[in-house]
Order: structure tokens, then sequence, then C-alpha cells
């Protein structure tokens, strides 16, 4: 498990400019699935989904851009089409996965 000492340190606000910087890059370095803007269109709003990452609300008057980096994040790696290959599992037991970190999962 990660520890509190493991995270790196911010300066600066969160959310704004800043956050959806973080959400493109991740969107860059992912390859994620086609529908996954339309997946963050729905995200927390409602007639949606709630995301698995945070505990934001389903406001009444929303934005589109309603959900965290977080949450944002945590849809486009979810949703990535890259998959393990079986190289991947004969090389890594599940015993020894259990002892990776939450961020190297």
């Amino acid at each position: 498990m990660t520890t509190i000492n493991d995270l790196p340190k911010k300066s600066g606000p969160a959310g704004g400019w800043g956050s959806l910087k973080g959400i493109a890059r991740i969107f860059g370095e992912t390859w994620a699935t086609p529908g996954v803007l339309d997946t963050l269109r729905q995200q927390n709003k409602p007639g949606g989904y709630m995301c698995a990452s945070c505990a934001w609300p389903k406001p009444a008057n929303y934005h589109a851009f309603e959900f965290c980096e977080n949450g944002a994040k945590a849809t486009l790696w979810d949703l990535t089409t890259t998959r393990h290959t079986p190289e991947f599992w004969r090389d890594h037991t599940v015993t020894e996965l259990r002892m990776w970190t939450d961020h190297d999962l």
C-alpha cells in the first residue's frame, strides 16, 4: 500500500487548468476505448453513473466537466485498450502482484 511519504508534493490549487492538463496528459498516454469521452460526459451526472474513485455529488444543474481529476484519470486508466499478455501472467504470480504498490498495479 502507498504511504503518505510516497505521494508527490503538489503546490497550487486543486482543480482548474492544472487538472485539465493532468487529464489531457493521461488521455494522451493511454489508449482509451472509443467511448471514453462519452463516459466522462456521463460521469456524476443525473442518469449517468457515480465515479468509483470519489464521492462527488450528482448536482441538479451540472456542467459538462463536473468530475474530479482523479475520477477522470481513473476512468481513463480503467477504459484503456491496453491488456497484459499471457507472458506477463506467466512471469508474475498473484502472490507477487499482491506485494506491488497500488500505483504499480
